[in-house]
């Protein structure tokens, strides 16, 4: 009996981790702005009255910061988003209130396209960036 209630309860933690999962997926699939969310919370969010962005095609590396460079968000893929569903892999690192995080070798898929704008999920850790591939 003891055997039966572990496995069950082992089965409903996954299952449970998996809707956290796919909830995350979606509510950062629908949102709209250029920036980034961790685990559910957005971290970083770009507006076009204070901040700036750049982009360099040869090294694919996307920055997005504040004007007074406070903020900041720095991405390096693999290469550069054009479909949904491409996988890419990459680096992301950005401030926090008191520090900055890194994240290294993180495999994104994209899974959402608008124009110049890609959204990029990563389920292992996470991490969702929309980014705007510029000319």
């Amino acid at each position: 009996m003891k055997r039966f209630l572990l496995i069950l309860f082992c089965h409903i933690a996954v299952l449970t981790a998996c809707n956290r999962e796919a909830d995350l997926r979606d509510s950062f699939s629908e949102s709209e702005g250029i920036g980034l969310s961790v685990k559910g919370r957005k971290v970083f969010k770009y507006n076009a009255l204070n901040c700036q962005s750049s982009f360099n095609r040869e090294r694919c590396e996307f920055r997005l910061c504040t004007d007074n460079m406070s903020d900041f968000v720095r991405v390096r893929l693999s290469g550069i988003p054009a479909e949904k569903g491409q996988r890419l892999s990459g680096d992301v690192s950005w401030t926090t209130s008191n520090n900055v995080d890194r994240k290294k070798d993180i495999g994104f898929e994209v899974i959402r396209c608008e124009n110049d704008r890609f959204w990029l999920w990563s389920s292992s850790s996470r991490i969702g960036i929309v980014l705007r591939v510029l000319d």
